[in-house]
């Protein structure tokens, strides 16, 4: 969330003005009739603050905008049979060089702005760096038709882009609220007495670590922290694991914190 969130500024601005230039030449992109979920979308993504994201349709929009954009413009195509491609595929193993797709690879939402807006100077390419034009002249068709992609799996029930967690099964877009995936397995950690099973359960980590602290050296020291599932771990020769194995899952979950006593 939190490596794709600070691009929307940047993206959302040329995604409304190729959607209105699209409009204008009657593209069949953004004809209603088939893409009658296209302008609602476009529309909460020009009203979101950029801010918020627990909850909000606006971030489930852009966050699978992004990914397919980036899919279509360095990887050869989101789905098979894309009508619009970019002309460079990061992700043709044929090319000897590896495969580079995807934001976290090669195709960074970084490359994709300055590609996108023509800025002049090194691109952040390292030996990819390509002189003709990434879009292959569909520039506005490529931002549309991704957007079309993202609201696609948003009305269905398949995984999401970016992230383990199913689409929203409606074509309501009010209801595209946007849940992070439960990606911190705790049980998943082992346990120091083997044959004991943990029941932790999972959290969604959002770019957090697993230990954060925080400390006011004030005149009065202070402090506050929290370390699911536990520093230790510990469990007993018996099998029985400590009742603070788990207890700060919760605050974990809820972004708070327990106090320090001051040592």
């Amino acid at each position: 969330m939190d490596n794709t969130r600070p691009a929307a500024p940047y993206f959302i601005p040329f995604l409304v003005g190729a959607y209105q230039r699209l409009v204008t030449a009657n593209d069949p992109l953004v004809n209603p009739a088939t893409h009658p979920d296209l302008a609602p979308a476009l529309q909460a993504l020009k009203q979101w603050n950029g801010v918020d994201t627990l909850g909000s349709p606006a971030m489930s929009i852009f966050m699978n905008f992004l990914e397919a954009y980036e899919r279509n413009v360095f990887e050869g195509g989101l789905n098979p049979g894309e009508q619009y491609t970019g002309a460079v595929n990061f992700s043709d193993g044929s090319l000897g060089l590896g495969t580079f797709g995807g934001l976290h690879g090669m195709g960074t939402y970084n490359l994709l702005y300055h590609a996108l807006s023509h800025i002049k100077g090194v691109l952040p390419c390292v030996t990819l760096c390509y002189t003709g034009d990434y879009f292959a002249g569909h520039s506005d068709q490529l931002l549309v038709e991704s957007l079309n992609d993202a609201i696609t799996i948003l009305s269905g029930t398949g995984p999401q882009l970016g992230q383990n967690v199913p689409g929203f099964g409606t074509t309501d877009i009010t209801k595209w609220g946007f849940q992070p995936a439960q990606d911190q397995n705790w049980d998943s950690l082992d346990p120091l007495a083997a044959g004991v099973t943990t029941h932790c359960g999972t959290s969604a980590t959002q770019n957090r670590s697993t230990f954060m602290m925080g400390v006011d050296v004030g005149q009065t020291l202070t402090g506050q922290d929290e370390l699911p599932p536990g520093q230790s771990a510990f469990i007993s020769a018996a099998g029985t694991p400590s009742p603070h194995l788990c207890d700060q899952v919760t605050l974990f979950n809820d972004f708070r914190y327990k106090a320090m006593p001051p040592t």
